[in-house]
């Protein structure tokens, strides 16, 4: 199992780009949120945005090689999660994705594009870097919800927390 806990209360995860890793994926999460105490809601909502954003990677995001492929790299800080998630799968920023129509009927919307939406709204702020390659998406989630809203511009870059290093 290619996973570790770094010196810094930072724990990684490395997964190949294959559907079967979101069970690891899953149980990674679930140990975290165990041993920072986050709260459940909270865990939960990582557990669906984390998996929503591997499983586009996974299925979308071409990755060569599929060995080792994306990493997280997560850590608690106070009242927050703190996270980057790092694929080496072709340019992607979700970011880039329009918001979907929600006032059109089921049947009038196109297939598609809820996930996406869904991270956005589960996560107090996210961030997309492309360096090197790869793609790197930083992400807050905040654990008391009356606490100030996150500034993704003070997040991290890819030479420090999630450096993803073949």
């Amino acid at each position: 199992m290619r996973e570790n806990e770094t010196g810094h209360g930072e724990s990684v995860l490395t997964l190949d780009s294959d559907i079967v890793e979101l069970e690891r994926l899953t149980a990674f999460v679930d140990a975290f949120c165990q041993r920072e105490t986050v709260p459940a809601e909270a865990c939960s909502q990582l557990q669906v945005a984390l998996e929503e954003l591997a499983l586009n990677v996974i299925k979308y995001g071409e990755c060569e090689p599929k060995k080792d492929a994306i990493r997280l790299a997560i850590r608690r800080e106070g009242d927050e999660v703190r996270a980057v998630l790092c694929d080496t799968g072709v340019f992607f920023n979700p970011l880039d994705v329009p918001p979907p129509d929600l006032t059109s009927s089921v049947q009038d919307r196109p297939l598609g594009g809820l996930g996406i939406h869904l991270v956005r709204n589960l996560l107090e702020s996210i961030r997309y870097e492309r360096c090197e390659g790869r793609n790197y998406l930083y992400f807050v989630k905040r654990l008391n919800p009356d606490s100030d809203k996150a500034d993704p511009e003070g997040e991290t870059h890819a030479n420090r927390i999630g450096d993803y290093k073949s």
